[in-house]
């Protein structure tokens, strides 16, 4: 196989509105060194781990790693890693690539399990994935090295197959179920990932989704395990504890990017679904300021 070397696409598009402008990006980087990882995730991404062994932090999750899994990552995630990992590849995309993919209910209902980002999905290559993913990625970098007006298309179709082969190997783990209730419960997750700052009660939902908030909880409940209502405290503890490990960042700016008027309330809040004050959590993770 040829030499594979960094690429990427960008391009402007815009969102439903037509007004507000995005920024559509896909990036190929093979065999790069990540030295002190720190980052929030603002695409989506699959890493294939090459070389090191070492924990990464997730949203204060700590997980192994070793060579040869292979890491998919979703925006809003913060990562954290003190020793140098070397993928084999780093790929990016943005969500516009992702239209072909979450048509089919396969890679849906997994990636919508993951996508709050409150589990890593990864799995470790076996000998036939590593050499499917080699074929996809050799062609993703022929695509990107063209100037064709059907690319995108294309390497939306090739991420798809990717995506195939990688929801194969996390099968059983994500259970695939297309039932009315399992319908319902996916277009909950999706309004509480957009609506978690501005709604906040099971009721703000249920009305939306126009069932009565008993009928979604238990529904909620029967599908993932648990009610809608700890799903909305998950989803706002999760984010108010990404924000909290970002240093110089008070406890009232994360209570007023969250939708609280009253940073007494959001405390109590926080130590209620966290189970410490903020101030420990930022302590208990190394934030000192």
């Amino acid at each position: 196989m040829p030499e594979l070397k960094h690429l990427q696409l960008m391009e402007r598009t815009f969102h439903y509105s037509g007004v507000v402008p995005a920024q559509k990006y896909f990036g190929l980087h093979p065999f790069i060194t990540i030295d002190g990882w720190d980052e929030r995730i603002r695409y989506y991404e699959f890493i294939w781990v090459q070389a090191g062994n070492c924990s990464i932090t997730i949203d204060a999750n700590s997980y192994s790693i070793g060579a040869g899994d292979l890491l998919f990552l979703v925006p809003g995630q913060r990562i954290c890693c003190n020793l140098p990992i070397t993928a084999r590849y780093r790929l990016q995309f943005s969500a516009d690539y992702l239209a072909v993919a979450i048509a089919n209910p396969r890679i849906a209902c997994w990636m919508e399990h993951y996508y709050p980002g409150q589990h890593i999905a990864r799995i470790r290559a076996t000998t036939g994935l590593q050499q499917a993913i080699e074929n996809i990625i050799f062609t993703m970098q022929k695509e990107l090295d063209t100037h064709d007006a059907a690319r995108s298309e294309i390497l939306s179709g090739l991420l798809h197959i990717l995506l195939i082969h990688f929801s194969r190997e996390l099968q059983p783990e994500v259970g695939i179920t297309a039932s009315k209730d399992a319908l319902l419960v996916r277009r909950f997750k999706t309004s509480l990932s957009k609506n978690y700052i501005n709604k906040k009660l099971v009721t703000d939902y249920a009305s939306e989704l126009c069932v009565s908030p008993n009928y979604l909880n238990r529904t909620v409940k029967k599908t993932t395990g648990f009610t809608a209502s700890y799903h909305i405290q998950q989803h706002i503890i999760r984010e108010a504890k990404r924000k909290a490990l970002v240093a110089n960042t008070s406890m009232k700016e994360v209570a007023y990017f969250l939708g609280f008027d009253n940073t007494a309330h959001f405390s109590k809040y926080f130590k209620n679904n966290c189970g410490m004050n903020f101030t420990s959590f930022r302590r208990r993770e190394g934030i000192t300021n």
